[in-house]
């Protein structure tokens, strides 16, 4: 009886240890700041079209271009800035200013057909506390 009882124990507290790991692994977001963050392909009427995940392919065309659409909430008058990394290496850094205590915003990245790869974007406040890590894959051309 002890034995079964161990086992489901343990059991029970290898279940439990994945939960909490899977919970670590879930990228930085301030929900006290950051309402919504969506990458999409475009923006209409300051709202997402559509919502791309985490994965996007390259179309194959000479370029393509993504947008990271970000709702900004508990920041009136301040700025925000997305950065755009490739591989862990960054690529482009875009100030937004924050006109409200509720703010849709976003900033485009255009990719050429090499860049495909691991990215990031970072979205941080006027004094760098990081406030969204959304992570995402460019695939190449099929």
């Amino acid at each position: 009886m002890f034995k079964s009882g161990s086992v489901l124990l343990t059991a029970a507290s290898l279940l439990f240890s994945s939960i909490l790991l899977a919970e670590t692994d879930n990228p930085v977001w301030d929900q006290n700041h950051i309402e919504r963050a969506v990458l999409t392909s475009s923006v209409d009427n300051n709202e997402p079209t559509d919502d791309l995940g985490d994965e996007y392919q390259l179309s194959g065309a000479d370029y393509d271009r993504i947008t990271f659409f970000t709702q900004v909430i508990n920041h009136a008058n301040r700025d925000i800035k997305h950065r755009w990394y490739r591989n862990q290496h960054l690529q482009a850094e875009v100030n937004l200013a924050i006109g409200s205590d509720n703010w849709r915003t976003y900033s485009t990245k255009r990719l050429q057909h090499i860049e495909s790869g691991d990215w990031t974007v970072r979205v941080v406040n006027e004094n760098d506390d990081l406030l969204l890590e959304y992570h995402f894959t460019v695939k190449p051309q099929s």
